[in-house]
């Protein structure tokens, strides 16, 4: 039997992509079962958007409480999912046309061996108008002992997660590197992510507004806060070593960054 495979995209503010992302929706080669745009109240015409392609196919559009997040956005999309497996989107990224297909392929080869599918991108720079091939991954298994030396484990736009292996819901209170929070419980539980050397989402860097590059010193510290509650409470426990090497690179890879200096000068 087919697996149905849903699709959440969190929005908030979008007008000027918000189009573009729809479009890479509604051609792809095999259209996905279920679509659910999760609007954290926009204010700037988006929802109009939205609200045009409510209830085409199995096209939802829900509208929730302001400035609640996109954790607590994703959280309702989970909720609200009816598809065997998730998905999920960034409203100003899109789809290759064939994603969906490529995901189903996967699945019907590796999904009986794993529960997370993850795929490489293509990142779209507008100024410079070129599209490139950016932190590409060969076919293989990403777990706990190789972390830190794949590519893009901690985003969750490059996934497909069996809807019942979700043991953790994004954390409400963040709203910049909950995706890797969320990803990394999961792994520190036993998840294994089967890896697949094709492309499905095209990353646009060109938004000024995107949590990536507006992060506030405050969220940077409360980030490594997290990771350092989970450092505690790993420690705390007969762990593999594996486990805490893990975290401790989290800790290490955010404050070795440039844009981690920057913001916090």
């Amino acid at each position: 039997m087919k697996q149905k495979i849903t699709l959440i995209v969190p929005v908030y503010n979008e007008r000027p992509f918000i189009e573009r992302c729809i479009a890479s929706i509604k051609t792809q080669t095999v259209p996905f079962d279920q679509v659910i745009f999760i609007d954290d109240h926009s204010t700037d015409g988006t929802t109009k958007s939205l609200l045009a392609v409510n209830g085409e196919q199995d096209w939802t559009c829900c509208r929730f409480i302001k400035n609640q997040g996109v954790s607590a956005a994703r959280n309702k999309g989970i909720r609200e999912a009816k598809g065997d497996w998730i998905t999920f989107l960034d409203a100003d990224d899109e789809l290759m046309p064939d994603a969906c297909e490529k995901m189903h392929k996967a699945i019907e080869r590796w999904g009986d061996q794993t529960d997370w599918i993850q795929f490489n991108h293509l990142r779209r720079y507008a100024r410079i108008n070129k599209t490139v091939k950016k932190y590409w991954n060969e076919d293989g298994w990403i777990d706990i002992k190789n972390l830190h030396d794949k590519h893009c484990w901690w985003g969750v736009w490059n996934k497909l997660v069996r809807t019942d292996a979700i043991e953790w819901r994004f954390l409400d209170d963040m709203r910049y590197g909950e995706d890797g929070i969320w990803v990394l419980e999961h792994l520190l539980d036993g998840a294994r992510i089967w890896q697949v050397n094709q492309e499905t989402v095209i990353h646009h860097f060109e938004n000024p507004n995107s949590l990536t590059k507006s992060k506030t010193a405050e969220q940077l510290d409360l980030l490594e806060h997290k990771l350092r509650c989970m450092l505690r409470a790993h420690s705390g426990k007969t762990e593999p070593y594996e486990n805490i090497k893990a975290i401790i690179g989290c800790i290490d890879s955010i404050r070795e960054k440039p844009r981690y200096k920057e913001v916090r000068k």
